[in-house]
């Protein structure tokens, strides 16, 4: 029986291997498997606390400052009322105390920053412009996108039949490197751009917030004049190698931007610097 199970997936493991072929963006997992990938790649991380040095929350007054001020930029973006899965998935912030230079999103919602990261940015508008794009990551599916083209069916077979395969284990460590065949695409950092200003324009004006929409290019554009194009400067770069920043992209967000009638917003870098203060 379980051969007979096996044969017929395998045949339709051919079928959506023919779909998958007709779109970049097709996705073969379910908003439930974005949200378990996401819970076993967590699992995984705070099991590793070497590679992984969390930030612990409880531990001091500051360290519970410091989240509620990065959660308060989430959530801020996460109500804007453009998150499509913003009632599916789960949401949940992570802070790794290191001073690598990262951020990173992983399916189902769950983010994760880098304290070398936090301290980089100089103002509240270019964490929120950086963390939304994460979101958008995360919200557009990006990374199962991508686990769809480059392991999708090897993948989806594993999880139907039950089986524990070291493949997962592999992907995993992929992911919240952002490393190998599981990159974004040029095409996933553009769609994460857009979506990201159209997130903070969507709050523009309705909060206390008017951020604006331009930081992120500061950010990107700070980053690659000290470290480089590729973050190849700083052994503790991460986030350019795996979020790689071009002229094009800065063209397109300054053209979106445009497009909203090039809303001045503020920087709030008093607020940031304050912020730091706590790291």
């Amino acid at each position: 029986m379980k051969n007979k199970r096996t044969i017929a997936l395998a045949a339709l493991a051919a079928i959506l291997m023919v779909s998958c072929s007709s779109a970049e963006s097709f996705n073969l997992f379910t908003l439930n498997d974005d949200i378990t990938f996401g819970k076993q790649m967590h699992e995984e991380i705070l099991a590793n606390p070497g590679e992984y040095p969390l930030l612990d929350r409880t531990a001091s007054a500051e360290n519970e400052a410091v989240y509620a001020y990065v959660e308060d930029i989430m959530y801020r973006i996460l109500d804007s009322g453009k998150i499509e899965n913003r009632d599916a998935f789960e949401w949940k912030l992570t802070i790794i105390d290191d001073d690598v230079l990262n951020a990173f999103a992983a399916p189902g919602g769950y983010l994760y920053f880098y304290t070398g990261f936090l301290k980089f940015a100089e103002s509240e508008a270019e964490l929120a412009g950086v963390m939304a794009h994460e979101i958008a990551h995360a919200d557009r599916r990006h990374s199962t996108q991508k686990l769809t083209k480059v392991y999708g069916i090897q993948v989806l077979l594993s999880l139907l039949v039950d089986e524990n395969s070291s493949t997962m284990s592999q992907i995993l460590a992929q992911m919240a490197s952002g490393g190998g065949n599981l990159a974004f695409t040029r095409e996933n950092e553009y769609e994460a751009d857009e979506y990201a200003m159209r997130y903070m324009y969507s709050i523009y004006g309705s909060s206390d917030r008017n951020y604006n929409l331009l930081s992120m290019q500061d950010f990107f554009n700070r980053m690659e004049d000290e470290l480089g194009v590729d973050g190849s400067g700083d052994s503790l770069s991460v986030f350019l190698r795996t979020h790689p920043y071009n002229d094009d992209r800065e063209d397109a967000m300054t053209a979106l931007w445009e497009s909203f009638g090039s809303p001045d917003g503020e920087r709030y870098a008093e607020n940031h610097k304050a912020f730091k203060e706590l790291l």
